[in-house]
């Protein structure tokens, strides 16, 4: 049951307001923001103005910050105190009624709520068009603050919720109804939820705010549910192609990286494969050729193979063996004649892969020692 030893009226005094805004309200807003001039960064910049004439300027500054820290795209920010967005959400017609949601700010926390989930244009949108949302940041250094404000809304009870709320909790965004003129905390979005999860909860928020209306009422404002409706599907419609658009560029991406990682797995998979042939390839050749005779024979012929990268590497050969061993123990280092020039060192050099493969050193009267070129073709 209810505490109604500190019953909390929204009452239903003939407030002299008249407000012309996104909320409802109407009230002249034509203020200077001289702080615009010098804030150029907000990390680090405190939420509350301190020194400011009035809970506009206040506001203004608010928003300023928010808009600074995380971006354009938020929420709408109630340009006023505590009580006149009280005033706007509920001491109005009852057609024009709509949820308060009080957006408490605080450093150090997860700062998922404002960074991401409040500036999600879906929600910022209906946020600024069906609830009047006020911001306030919750730091120890504003709670007095705070409290006074609260207690000026009508609004202890409140207070005493969020002030028995854990820090780990903050940032918060808190819905706030008044059925029956008490108000009462029927739903928090925080960080931990999910963009969607905290769509669900402001579009549901809004049917129940219209079936609430009606009940206490006793009338079925069947004109205001449909435009509701009509509201709610297009906002809704334009949550689901903002997700549907996301879902589809993430899906794109999805793909091309995942097609990246087939490339690149198919061109390892490519470079293996050639470079196992190769070394095959050269095992074989090597494997094809007389093994490499001492330096004890006579008859040989000594060949310093100049490579590209400035490596050298000798070999022996017999005399009596053919020309085309040269080549193939060339092409068993990895250098194939299809890539590479061999060379000797006459003037002017001649290809050694033009000599008749088949003809012995002796024959082709190949010198005792030569110096071999092999280069890349270009």
């Amino acid at each position: 049951m209810s505490d109604y030893s500190d019953y909390e009226s929204c009452g239903e005094e003939d407030y002299d307001l008249d407000y012309e805004s996104d909320y409802g309200c109407e009230m002249e807003l034509d203020v200077e923001v001289p702080f615009k001039k010098n804030l150029s960064l907000a990390e680090g910049v405190p939420f509350i103005l301190e020194g400011a004439d009035s809970q506009v300027e206040v506001a203004e500054y608010f928003e300023f910050v928010f808009e600074q820290r995380f971006g354009e795209t938020h929420p709408s920010f109630f340009r006023g105190s505590l009580k006149d967005a009280n005033r706007a959400a509920f001491k109005t017609a009852e057609l024009q009624k709509k949820p308060l949601a009080l957006y408490l700010h605080m450093e150090g926390g997860n700062q998922k709520l404002p960074s991401q989930i409040l500036t999600t244009k879906s929600v910022a949108e209906v946020l600024r068009r069906q609830f009047v949302v006020w911001g306030w940041d919750v730091s120890e250094a504003n709670k007095a603050k705070l409290e006074q404000l609260m207690a000026e809304a009508d609004m202890r009870r409140i207070y005493r919720e969020i002030n028995a709320l854990d820090s780990s909790q903050f940032p918060l965004l808190v819905v706030v109804m008044a059925p029956k003129f008490i108000h009462q905390i029927v739903d928090k979005i925080d960080g931990q939820m999910s963009v969607d999860e905290a769509k669900s909860v402001l579009l549901n928020r809004l049917n129940s705010a219209v079936d609430t209306k009606n009940a206490s009422s006793g009338v079925v404002f069947d004109a205001e549910r449909a435009a509701l409706l009509e509201e709610q599907r297009i906002a809704y419609e334009r949550m689901l192609a903002e997700d549907k658009a996301k879902r589809e560029e993430r899906e794109r991406l999805e793909v091309m990286e995942q097609q990246k990682q087939e490339e690149e797995k198919r061109r390892i998979e490519e470079e293996t494969r050639i470079e196992r042939e190769k070394v095959e390839e050269a095992e074989r050749k090597r494997k094809s050729i007389p093994e490499e005779p001492s330096p004890s024979e006579v008859n040989l012929v000594t060949v310093r193979l100049r490579l590209p990268e400035g490596k050298i590497e000798n070999r022996r050969f017999r005399a009596s063996e053919k020309v085309r061993y040269l080549v193939t123990f060339i092409e068993s280092l990895g250098f194939s004649t299809e890539s590479h020039d061999v060379f000797n060192s006459d003037r002017p050099r001649k290809r050694v892969t033009d000599f008749d493969q088949e003809t012995s050193f002796q024959d082709v009267k190949w010198p005792k020692q030569e110096v071999v070129f092999v280069q890349e073709k270009f």
